[in-house]
């Protein structure tokens, strides 16, 4: 997953950032990962890493949605009628911990340096019409 952003440098965050994550998980398993970079995650747990930034282009951290929309979007995107017979993809609030590091994309993403997963806000179903 790549951000395109127009911000030189990130911005830090004065307070909490409330986002959502799309993370997909084994059937009724407590342990989340991400769809693309595979990075597992547990819930209540603060998880920290660097930001990478090429250009216009944000790479590495951790990618989130501002919006529920744009989580919905996201995870439908990453979804697939094989992958939901085993898995569950998940749109999972988040928390962007105030004096994290972090960029603002078009289309209300966001990527930061910390971030926490708390609690599971809705599971993704592809309707039959998708097929």
């Amino acid at each position: 997953m790549c951000l395109y952003t127009k911000q030189r440098f990130p911005r830090e965050a004065k307070e909490d950032i409330h986002c959502f994550k799309v993370l997909k998980r084994n059937k009724n398993s407590k342990i989340f990962w991400a769809p693309v970079q595979k990075k597992m995650y547990r819930q209540d747990k603060e998880y920290k890493t660097i930001i990478v930034r090429h250009g216009e282009h944000v790479n590495q951290g951790f990618h989130s949605c501002l919006i529920m929309e744009r989580a919905i979007v996201t995870g439908l995107r990453y979804a697939s009628r094989e992958t939901l017979k085993t898995y569950d993809m998940c749109i999972l609030d988040a928390i962007i911990p105030a004096g994290s590091l972090y960029y603002i994309g078009k289309n209300d993403e966001i990527v930061s340096n910390r971030i926490i997963i708390k609690d599971v806000k809705k599971q993704l179903h592809l309707c039959n019409m998708f097929f």
